[in-house]
């Protein structure tokens, strides 16, 4: 088998053009590799570190084989996370996606399912919202509400095979720094969580390479989204610009999460509470970690100011009005 000697050439090669590694994972992971052949790769990358090209390479191969979405002209955004940081958090992308669009922000979320806790997808389900519809009904649902999702399995045929790798994978992987950035809906705004700080500068560059207008990334204690009970570090991307700051509980004027309060929740009680926190209801510092969170959102559409945009968050949360979307959504 040709494969083999491939395998071995990435993960002794210490200088990968993007080109061969685009052509190689379309080539050989995604269409001509077993499970274990991919195992085995995962796990040397994983060993020797990931560099810039190789990550460069899936998402162009990615992008270049997945099913055609009709992207729309408007301005809109992502909201996605690494994963990766096993904290079995609440599912915060989803969630603030939801209540910043009923804020006429417009999101396109494209997620998937978790292999350890209620991935994006599981809470899209849960809400009645069809996963598997055709792209062109997913941009009709767009046009009509300013949300819709994308299953990324529905989009890249390659993620069937990756997700078989990642019931056996128990670490995270290159494919957890390639994942937000594969939105076949090529969004100009995206927010991402990151696991780690030293993910800040292939994120960087990699948002910089697909011309992303404006790009915030964070990582909060080692978590994949913003947190409130320790400084968050956040890097912004405009125009190919960077800024580079730190958030803490100061810059919201809101009080401090209790840790406990967002980790180690069970997957039925992660459902059962983000169901309440729709209506405006529930434990108050969840409210808060998935409104700041939202703040971001809004910062990437307009020039509001934290404070503003928190309050915006807020209101909206309380209102109930995120619970009236879904309603919508699972209706369409």
């Amino acid at each position: 088998m040709e494969t083999k000697p491939n395998i071995q050439y990435f993960i002794e090669c210490r200088s990968i053009s993007y080109y061969r590694a685009m052509n190689f994972f379309k080539a050989n992971c995604f269409y001509g590799l077993y499970v274990n052949e991919l195992l085995l790769l995962v796990y040397n990358i994983k060993a020797r570190g990931e560099y810039m090209n190789e990550a460069l390479g899936i998402i162009i191969s990615l992008l270049a084989n997945s099913i055609w979405f009709p992207r729309p002209y408007s301005l809109f955004s992502d909201i996605v996370g690494t994963g990766g940081d096993a904290a079995n958090s609440l599912n915060i992308s989803t969630i603030s996606s939801i209540v910043a669009s009923g804020c006429r922000v417009s999101i396109i979320k494209h997620g998937n399912r978790s292999n350890y806790r209620v991935g994006s997808s599981d809470l899209i389900a849960y809400f009645n919202i069809s996963l598997n519809i055709a792209p062109v009904h997913s941009r009709l649902v767009f046009d009509k509400t300013s949300y819709c999702f994308l299953l990324a399995v529905n989009y890249h045929i390659a993620l069937k095979l990756l997700i078989k790798l990642r019931n056996r994978v128990k670490v995270n992987t290159i494919f957890n720094i390639v994942g937000p950035l594969i939105n076949p809906s090529m969004p100009s705004l995206i927010l991402v969580g990151i696991y780690d700080c030293y993910l800040f500068a292939f994120i960087t560059n990699l948002i910089i390479i697909f011309n992303y207008c404006y790009a915030i990334s964070v990582c909060g204690g080692g978590l994949d989204e913003l947190v409130l009970h320790f400084p968050t570090k956040a890097i912004e991307v405009k125009n190919k610009l960077i800024t580079k700051y730190l958030l803490t509980s100061l810059d919201f004027k809101l009080d401090i999460q209790y840790v406990e309060d967002i980790f180690n929740i069970s997957n039925s009680y992660r459902l059962y509470s983000l169901n309440r926190l729709l209506k405006g209801k529930g434990n108050r510092q969840r409210i808060i970690s998935i409104a700041s969170n939202t703040s971001l959102l809004f910062k990437l559409f307009s020039s509001r100011s934290i404070l503003k945009a928190i309050r915006s968050s807020l209101k909206e949360i309380v209102s109930s009005k995120p619970y009236a979307k879904v309603s919508s959504l699972a209706n369409l």
